[in-house]
Parts: structure tokens; C-alpha cells; sequence
């Protein structure tokens, strides 16, 4: 009996270094991918083409947009208008309008709030102007926008008024 409790010694070295090298690959893969990840971004910012002249002529650096709308911090919403078009004919025409005044100060809020029914009367002249024929075209409406725009930054500082952005335009 003695001969049969006798113990077997098992090493478990080779499991160990399995857990080693699974440890040392997911290690250099990382770095590995943070090379190519910090690579990629020094050549979008224009490091790699300082260092390497070749590397930027055959991978310029993205340019800027030549145009980029400046968007306004703070928007007031202007209640519907609705005005009565005079076209000239016998059927009467409605024009319908809903916008937003864009602008970047904040104190500019309550003078807007406080001036409504003075720009409310400024906007229906300005649409009592226009024919349901201009305002049908993409370029009536703009012209529309540039007219808000600049009548309701005329009622303040300069250059107060960001943009006159429409909810909607529209001729019954």
C-alpha cells in the first residue's frame, strides 16, 4: 500500500508561458496600434510632412473650408406673420412667414423681447413689398432673408444680427 499513495508531481510550466506570451502579443499589438494611430494623426496634422517633405506631397494635409457660416450662440424665435399680398389681380394671396433671429450677445435677448411689436411693423413692410411671384424662386427668398437681416439689424448695434434663419415661408 505504501507503493500506492505514492504522489505524482505534475509541472504546470508550459500552461504559465502559454499566459506569457498571450500577455507579451496583446501588449505589443496595442502598441502596435497605438503607432499606427499616432502615425495616421501626425500626418493629418502636417507633423510628418515637416519631418518628411515626400510623405506631404503624396498625402497633403486637409485645407479649410473657404466659406464656413458663422453660427450664431442664441436664437429668438419671431411669432408667425401672415400678410396679404397685393399682386394686382382679383384673387387675394397670403404670405405666410416664420424665422428665427440668430446673434451672439446675450443681453441682445430681452432688447428683442422688449422691440417685438417695432420689428413685427418692420417685417410687414418689408413683406408687403414683395409679390407671391418673387418670393416663389430660391433667389426671392434670399433676397427676403438679406432684406430681414439687414432691416432688423438696423433697429440695433452694428453687426448685432447673426443670420435671419426661416422656419418656414410660405404663399396661400
Amino acid at each position: 500500500m505504501a507503493g500506492e499513495e505514492e504522489v505524482i508531481k505534475v509541472e504546470k510550466k508550459p500552461k504559465k508561458r502559454k499566459k506569457t506570451l498571450i500577455i507579451i502579443a496583446v501588449v505589443l499589438l496595442a502598441v502596435l496600434l497605438l503607432l499606427v494611430l499616432l502615425g495616421w494623426l501626425a500626418l493629418r496634422i502636417g507633423v510628418l510632412g515637416f519631418l518628411f517633405p515626400a510623405l506631404e506631397e503624396r498625402w497633403p494635409a486637409p485645407t479649410p473650408p473657404e466659406h464656413v457660416e458663422k453660427v450664431p450662440d442664441y436664437m429668438f424665435e419671431v411669432p408667425e406673420i401672415l400678410v396679404n399680398l397685393d399682386d394686382g389681380g382679383s384673387r387675394n394671396r397670403f404670405l405666410s412667414v416664420k424665422f428665427y433671429v440668430g446673434y451672439d450677445n446675450a443681453r441682445l435677448e430681452s432688447q428683442l423681447e422688449q422691440r417685438m411689436p417695432e420689428i413685427r411693423d418692420k417685417v410687414n413692410k418689408v413683406l408687403w413689398d414683395v409679390s407671391s411671384e418673387e418670393i416663389m424662386t430660391a433667389e426671392g427668398k434670399e433676397q427676403l432673408r438679406d432684406d430681414l437681416h439687414r432691416t432688423i439689424d438696423e433697429m440695433f448695434l452694428e453687426d448685432e444680427i447673426v443670420g435671419i434663419y426661416f422656419w418656414h415661408v410660405m404663399v396661400q
